[in-house]
């Protein structure tokens, strides 16, 4: 490289490439040390680089399957590699997993996991999760869920609570400021528990990896519930291209058709076709790295 003086300078570095790579160790923990039969057990995979993965859960059932949980911290993307297993029975069994990397070198570890009747849930060792931070008003917050069969979560905004069987939810707050978010959680053994949070939400943004103001451009959206086609009406024209979307409650991106003009103050958009249910969802709509949002309504 040279420098505005003319001076130049060479960086390198070296990198070694070999086929006989030794493998890291990998640690197993999980998520919760006892569950009720019914219920799934989740291992946490800890550490990096490995081409394959096989599972012995010690009820005599074998996976060669992980599952990627990415989650989004100070605008960077993590990644946590999980194990998923549903016990029939009570006991105490031994979790194996034998793993190796692209060189073929070989390595192994275990974790107990304890299956009972009875189990309360376990509201000691659990708090709510989020997966994305910091909160801001313009992005869905990802709230993952273990340790039962259904999960009943209340965000503390005065939106309807969401009912689910799934471990991983999403929602969007409308405003910033400071809330008390919970999850019932209901085991197979038929105990529930609920455990609260706090949860702080920002006026700000996050768009990919770049920090964002939320665009004060203010919005309104006619027919509000939307059927078929509705139009959203700006205070300010556009003057770019845009991208539009709408995000459900448990973090689903659909695309949006729309049609607009340059420097034109409205645009109309159609849900027609899109197959998406009757609910709540935030209407997205990206340009120059910013977020315009509005919550609406669909009721076909």
């Amino acid at each position: 490289m040279t420098n505005g003086c003319g001076i130049d300078t060479t960086l390198y570095r070296i990198l070694v490439v070999s086929d006989k790579v030794a493998i890291d160790r990998i640690n197993l923990y999980n998520l919760l040390d006892s569950i009720c039969p019914g219920d799934t057990a989740m291992v946490i995979i800890e550490g990096n680089y490995f081409k394959n993965f096989k599972w012995n859960f010690g009820d005599g059932l074998t996976s060669s399957e992980t599952y990627n949980l990415t989650f989004n911290v100070d605008n960077g993307d993590n990644v946590i590699f999980l194990g998923k297993h549903v016990y029939n029975r009570s006991g105490q069994f031994k979790i194996k997993l034998e793993y190796s990397n692209y060189c073929g070198a070989v390595g192994e570890d275990s974790v107990d996991i304890i299956i009972k009747n009875n189990l309360a849930v376990d509201r000691e060792n659990y708090q709510i999760p989020y997966l994305d931070y910091p909160h801001t008003i313009c992005k869905p917050i990802r709230f993952f869920g273990f340790g039962g069969k259904s999960y009943v979560w209340d965000f503390g905004d005065g939106t309807s609570p969401i009912n689910t069987n799934q471990s991983l939810v999403s929602h969007s707050y409308s405003q910033k400021g400071e809330y008390e978010a919970s999850v019932t959680i209901t085991n197979s053994c038929g105990n529930s528990g609920t455990i609260t949070g706090p949860i702080s939400v920002a006026d700000g943004c996050l768009l990919g990896l770049m920090s964002v103001e939320k665009d004060n451009n203010k919005v309104s959206v006619f027919p509000n519930p939307v059927s078929d086609v509705s139009t959203v009406s700006f205070a300010t024209p556009l003057v770019t291209s845009i991208k539009m979307y709408l995000v459900d409650p448990l973090g689903t991106k659909t695309t949006v058709r729309y049609n607009t003009e340059n420097d034109a103050t409205q645009l109309t958009f159609s849900v027609k076709g899109l197959n998406l249910p009757d609910g709540i969802y935030m209407l997205c709509i990206e340009k120059e790295g910013k977020i315009i949002s509005e919550k609406i309504s669909i009721i076909k």
